[in-house]
């Protein structure tokens, strides 16, 4: 390979070129002044180097203007790369592998932009040092601010971090943050709440309550407080404590229930065998599960007797005893009826359940001595409406079965028609119902269904879930009106009669 000397040409378009392929040139230089000064007068690029291609697409190049262009003809910045990059850099001792600066003194300059840009809009970018403030931000979305890292280490996701913040470092998401203060071994959790001094905080936001998970020393500490005013100072209430024993206090540190006992007051947690969560008082004097203020107190209590009772504002209300019964209103048995037992059947409602004999009873007991007295009320609708009731007529000395039947409660379109006609379709057999042993007239659902439905509840042949028969049954009160109106008919006819 040959080796030419550079040759300094005064003509008018000066030109080195090689003598052959592989043959180079060498500059050797030994002065204070520039080894190579390239004036470009014109309006063309002052150093264009390309492969084969001619015009090379891609190019080195540096612009009469200064700008140089890796992999573009055209830059339009100090430095533009276009394709794939690396830029590997090593330094000894305490230099930096890579720093950049930006020189530029204009509020709000950015430091590094990252990301791809549309119509001049760079869509993400890290802000290492924006000029005058001394944070670092990070950016994406249309190069919209994101994250933000003050000076004193506080983080801030979507929010710009509190500048109250004090005593350690802080990672802040909307008025929510995760705070570390190493000098007093705490890491909290906050809501609303900005630490401004040792162990004080205010509220960031008015009409909004605050609150605080703490942990420290192996216990996890929890404290609310209630809405405030942005700015002034919070006065927090422990709600609760538990400790590095495992022991948990409710309303405060004090008070503890015990987190794994076998006895005496306390919370326990035991095997599949026992009670998940029992609540023990080895005295059998106090309430076991007390709610509410002390002197006014909701309650459940299992007394020494084996019995469970209910009470409200310190009084007992209801009671199960030991044997089963459920009283309400009343701590004993009444007399006779300690067989009978309120019994709830899955979504199917409730009963009353008797266990005795044939002579046994469900009683419902109105202990007036005056006037007419109230067993039982039907009605229906989210807010009652009454449809019916059992009532005793003091008066008449009878029991009423009663279907509301206020006007008031009834459209009248006019007189009963037709009467005997719907009397004689209705079929009356003699017959016994199954497992009776007395043989009476009677009707049949479904064939009265046919005449008179609104006497009839149920369809026919219809079955349980079960499969078991699911029986229709006849109101044959409702047919009553029916059987006046024939009756008034037929003394009308009788009445004609005798007056001829």
């Amino acid at each position: 390979m040959a080796v030419y000397q550079a040759l300094l040409l005064n003509t008018a378009v000066p030109q080195i070129q090689a003598a052959q392929a592989g043959d180079s040139y060498v500059m050797v230089v030994n002065a204070t002044t520039p080894a190579l000064r390239i004036t470009q007068t014109g309006t063309g690029d002052a150093i264009l180097v390309e492969d084969a291609a001619n015009p090379d697409s891609s190019p080195f190049v540096v612009t009469a203007a200064g700008d140089v262009g890796m992999g573009i003809s055209s830059p339009v910045y100090k430095l533009q790369v276009i394709g794939t990059s690396q830029l590997s850099l090593s330094a000894a001792g305490t230099q930096q592998a890579l720093q950049l600066n930006n020189s530029d003194t204009t509020a709000g300059t950015q430091a590094v932009k990252l990301g791809f840009s549309s119509a001049g809009v760079t869509k993400a970018s890290i802000n290492a040092a924006v000029y005058g403030n001394d944070y670092m931000t990070f950016n994406v979305g249309s190069d919209a601010e994101k994250m933000r890292l003050d000076a004193s280490g506080n983080l801030g996701l979507g929010v710009t971090p509190s500048a109250s913040w004090t005593g350690g470092s802080v990672l802040q998401q909307g008025v929510g943050a995760l705070y570390e203060n190493s000098s007093l071994g705490t890491y909290d959790l906050t809501y609303n709440s900005v630490r401004t001094a040792s162990n004080s905080y205010v509220y960031a936001l008015s009409s909004l309550a605050a609150t605080r998970f703490q942990q420290r020393d192996g216990a996890f500490n929890f404290f609310t407080a209630p809405s405030g005013t942005a700015g002034n100072a919070i006065t927090f209430t422990q709600a609760m404590t538990l400790d590095a024993s495992g022991n948990l206090a409710v309303g405060g540190t004090t008070n503890k229930v015990t987190g794994l006992s076998g006895s005496g007051n306390g919370l326990t947690v035991q095997g599949s065998a026992s009670p998940t969560i029992g609540i023990y008082d080895t005295s059998d004097t106090s309430y076991v599960l007390s709610l509410g203020q002390i002197d006014s107190a909701s309650y459940i209590w299992n007394g020494a007797n084996g019995f469970m009772a209910f009470g409200t504002n310190n009084s007992e209300r209801a009671r199960i005893t030991s044997s089963g019964e459920f009283l309400v209103g009343t701590a004993n048995a009444i007399s006779g009826f300690s067989s009978c037992k309120l019994t709830a059947v899955s979504s199917a409602g409730s009963y009353f359940q008797v266990t005795g004999g044939a002579a046994e009873f469900n009683y419902v007991h109105n202990t007036a001595t005056t006037g007419d007295n109230g067993f039982l009320a039907f009605g229906t609708e989210a807010s009652f409406a009454t449809r019916g009731s059992i009532t005793y007529n003091r008066a008449g000395g009878l029991v009423a079965y009663n279907t509301t039947s206020d006007y008031r409660a009834k459209d009248i379109i006019g007189p009963v028609a037709n009467s005997g006609e719907t009397i004689d379709a209705l079929k009356v057999y003699s017959g016994k119902m199954k497992g009776a042993t007395v043989e009476r007239p009677m009707l049949i659902a479904h064939e009265a269904q046919a005449v008179t439905p609104y006497a009839v509840t149920g369809e026919k042949d219809a079955v349980n879930d079960d499969g078991t028969p699911k029986y229709q049954q006849m109101d044959v009160s409702s047919l009553v009106p029916l059987l006046i109106a024939e009756i008034q008919s037929l003394r009308a006819r009788v009445a004609q009669l005798e007056a001829k």
